[in-house]
């Protein structure tokens, strides 16, 4: 008996002095291990210690404490002193059961600034993926951890330190709980986040609290260790970006992050962000960088949302084609007249009641009398004015007339709407274009004397070489944009793409998905327009071959269709060309976005000049590579902007509106080349300097559009604007708007109406312009600045939780152009039936 209550007072005492026992044990095993000069200092967290050590006294403080098995424990360390010095640092080696962390202080951040006082997170030990480590021990038990601080230093003299370690309370963050801390060069943090169940996508926002905007890194990597908090280390894993103000990324479930850290870290200077260099206080000043964060992780848009989100795009376009479709079956606003079918009350109206009206008032000057035409032209000259001139097939016995005016306005009604009968009469001059197109009045048959198969051929080059163009330009583009897209998912450095974070759904291999699926109004409204100019095409040619017109009695514009299917193609290029541009989007691409938005400009102004002017139109290499001298001159601007990049797109600017002007005046008689100064100065020799001239309308508008286009010249090197592409861009959308309305003011003061269909495409035009305009001047990124920067005008999604403003300007924008060729489309339908010697061109 006495036996058994011995034995059970021994093993009483075991279990009250085991845990005793067990630290004793531990601490006196690593202090065997000391050698001369280490002082080991059992620790406690919370609490700071201070003290000294040389080259031979360091210190080793343990710290052991417990957690429960698949329970994270942060702990964090921070390590200052005030006389540590960079040749003899303190050294700092902390040691974890299953890893090594050291650095040292001062901490010499890139070599730029010493920083005196350091901070660490360690990595949770439950978070080093080896094999077998998380089965060490059975759930919910007790895990016992040792930990140790390693301080020294080889300076002889004495270096002091003030040393705490705490186990970070909040370590992980919340869905939509923000959470606030600092950061420093020296003192970099990070969290850790979990994806709750069912949730795939979560935006990680952060956002800058404090005025001085410092430079820092925002870094996004999975969860092992050790973890990769200093700036040499942090663009070797996951994802990062520099950040000034705000950041945003997306972090999806199938890249593998069911859970993550978030690290920030501070920059120890700002150039990396802005690219202006500053001046460093002396090392012997204070130098603070904190910068206060708040960091928040929100639910991105499910996989559900993304499915309506499309869904809703497609919808949307594919009404263009229900209600095509539809207005086409049910015949409305006369719809087979609009697209070439006319209609018997159209066939039935008198062919040039208006326009002969309109002939006759041109032919009057400023005081109503007849302007009498130069001898040799086939009109009535001033001397014969009272008189009828016998011509080939008519009778010799002159008409009477009441008076001289009246007979003036009689011959040339009668000439105009005889121009077989005039040119018989002058064979000898007829063909010479200088005598035809010098007339006060010049007509569309007298712009249409080339055959028509060497016109069509001439057309035909449009589309053929924009074919061309688009195969040529866009392999090459999606072939390097696509590798832009490989090289930022494999290196993690967001800095190589202006996205707009706050608004990137990322989709498969793409990062910034709805940018890129926005342009799909470009490509459906493109084939769209297509089908519209080939249905048009294919009821000209069956009309023709059902009613053939006899020579110079051909009615209606010359119906040449090329033209349009480059336009067409180049409105599908332009949204393929955005897409590949939204793929990366950066300055080094930014001519991607741009280019078929100039060759759509200038396809547009080029069809409503080629409607009446058909003989002199521009060969289609020169006219392309016109607009390859315009791109160059843009990437120029932009790369290597210059007050001399500005004068020399202000003399081409000049140098071309003029000669454009002149071509247009003068149809097609005037080039503009070395012997352009001579004329102009033998005309103002001839007829003075302030001659009347003889085609006021268009004299007065063409001098309005010149005035614009030389004050936009003028402006440019005076306000350099930074946008420089831009810049151009506008030169060339200001133009097309208002060549497009000089082409409507001249047609109404000729007597031309518009089609009620047409001013209805005007008003869409002009509403969905005005829309898309208005989002485009809201841009989310600016890739002029510098990514952190661009960052800080990024903007959330505002449509369906997918789209955001730029997008809207992606649609917006399309349906802009779409319906502005409808305009070009449909703009002479009401001359269908009116003979081409009739219509007038301006």
């Amino acid at each position: 008996m006495t036996e058994c209550r011995g034995a059970l007072k021994a093993a009483l005492l075991v279990c009250l002095l085991f845990p005793c026992s067990y630290a004793w044990i531990r601490q006196f095993h690593s202090s065997a291990h000391l050698s001369i000069g280490q002082k080991f200092v059992p620790a406690e967290f919370n609490h700071t210690y201070r003290g000294q050590i040389n080259s031979n006294e360091s210190m080793i403080y343990a710290f052991n404490y417990t957690r429960l098995d698949n329970e994270t424990d942060a702990i964090r360390v921070t390590v200052s002193s005030t006389n540590a010095l960079e040749t003899n640092p303190m050294l700092v080696v902390i040691k974890q059961q299953l890893g090594v962390l050291s650095w040292q202080v001062p901490l010499n951040v890139e070599r730029i600034y010493p920083f005196l006082t350091t901070s660490r997170t360690l990595c949770p030990t439950i978070n080093y993926h080896i094999n077998g480590l998380n089965e060490s021990a059975p759930p919910g038990e007790v895990v016992y951890q040792d930990l140790y601080v390693d301080l020294s230093t080889s300076s002889a003299s004495n270096v002091d330190f003030e040393f705490r370690a705490f186990q970070v309370p909040d370590f992980f963050i919340e869905m939509n709980v923000p959470m606030i801390f600092n950061v420093t060069p020296s003192e970099p943090q990070y969290v850790e986040f979990e994806m709750p169940p069912g949730i795939d996508r979560v935006l990680v926002t952060i956002e800058s609290l404090e005025d001085n905007k410092f430079c820092s890194y925002f870094s996004i990597q999975p969860v092992h260790c050790p973890v990769a908090d200093e700036e040499s280390q942090l663009r070797i894993e996951g994802y990062y970006q520099t950040v000034t103000s705000k950041g945003s990324i997306v972090v999806t479930r199938d890249d593998g992050y069911d859970k993550f850290y978030i690290v920030v870290t501070v920059k120890p200077v700002d150039f990396y962000c802005t690219q202006i260099e500053q001046i460093i206080s002396p090392k012997n000043a204070t130098y603070l960088r904190v910068k206060t964060v708040n960091i928040t992780v929100t639910e991105s848009l499910s996989s559900k949302g993304y499915t309506i989100a499309i869904v809703a795009a497609v919808s949307f376009f594919t009404g263009f084609y229900v209600i095509t479709c539809a207005l086409l079956a049910s015949n409305i606003v006369k719809w087979k007249y609009c697209f070439g079918k006319m209609t018997e009350e159209r066939v039935s109206q008198p062919d040039v009641d208006s326009h002969g009206k309109v002939l006759d008032a041109l032919e009057k000057d400023l005081e109503g009398n007849p302007i009498p035409e130069p001898n040799g032209t086939g009109y009535a000259s001033p001397s014969t004015s009272a008189k009828t001139t016998p011509t080939r097939g008519q009778s010799k016995t002159p008409s009477p007339t009441p008076s001289t005016s009246d007979l003036a306005v009689s011959q040339r009604r009668t000439s105009v709407s005889s121009l077989e009968d005039e040119v018989d009469f002058i064979d000898d001059m007829s063909d010479d274009k200088n005598i035809v197109r010098g007339k006060t009045v010049v007509t569309v048959s007298d712009l249409t004397r080339k055959s028509r198969s060497r016109l069509s051929k001439k057309d035909r080059q449009y589309r053929w070489s924009m074919i061309t163009i688009c195969i040529f330009y866009g392999l090459p583009v999606a072939q390097l944009v696509l590798t832009y897209q490989r090289v930022l998912r494999s290196t993690g450095n967001e800095d190589l793409c202006y996205y707009n974070f706050a608004c990137a759904n990322p989709l498969g291999f793409l990062s910034d998905f709805n940018h890129v699926f926005s342009n799909i109004g470009y490509l459906m409204l493109g084939f769209l327009f297509i089908l519209l100019v080939r249905r048009r095409q294919m009821q000209y040619i069956k009309s023709r071959n059902d009613e053939p017109a006899a020579e110079g009695k051909e009615k209606g514009i010359p119906p040449q269709f090329e033209l349009f299917y480059a336009m067409g193609l180049a409105l599908i290029m332009e949204g393929l060309m955005s897409g590949s541009y939204h793929v990366c989007p950066s300055y080094s691409n930014f001519q991607f976005d741009t280019s078929f938005m100039y060759l759509i400009g200038g396809l547009g102004m080029l069809k409503i000049y080629q409607a009446r002017h058909p003989d002199i139109m521009p060969n289609a290499y020169l006219f392309y590579a016109f607009f390859a001298l315009i791109i160059l001159v843009t990437v120029l601007g932009v790369v290597y902007i210059s007050i001399s990049v500005w004068i020399g797109f202000s003399i081409i600017l000049v140098v071309f509106t003029f000669g454009l002007s002149a071509q247009i005046y003068y149809l097609g008689r005037w080039s503009l080349d070395c012997g352009a100064p001579k004329r102009i100065y033998d005309r103002i020799r001839t007829d003075g300097l302030c001659s009347w001239p003889k085609h006021v309308d268009r004299f007065v508008l063409l001098t309005l559009v010149l005035l614009v286009n030389w004050t936009i010249a003028i402006m440019g090197p005076i306000w350099q604007p930074i946008d420089f592409a831009s810049y151009i861009l506008a030169t060339f959308v200001c133009n097309y708007g208002m060549y497009v309305l000089f082409y409507m003011v001249m047609k109404l003061r000729s007597g031309e109406r518009i089609s009620r269909l047409t001013v209805l495409f005007i008003l869409l035009a002009c509403a969905t312009w005005a829309g898309s305009l208005y989002m485009f001047y809201f841009s989310p990124i600016n890739w002029q600045e510098t990514p952190s920067q661009s960052r800080s005008i990024n903007q959330p999604c505002s449509l369906l939780k997918f789209y955001d403003k730029h997008d809207i300007w992606h649609m917006m924008s399309a349906c802009s152009l779409f319906f502005s060729f409808m305009v070009m489309l449909t703009l002479d339908d009401d001359l269908m039936t009116v003979f081409r010697k009739d219509i007038v061109v301006f």
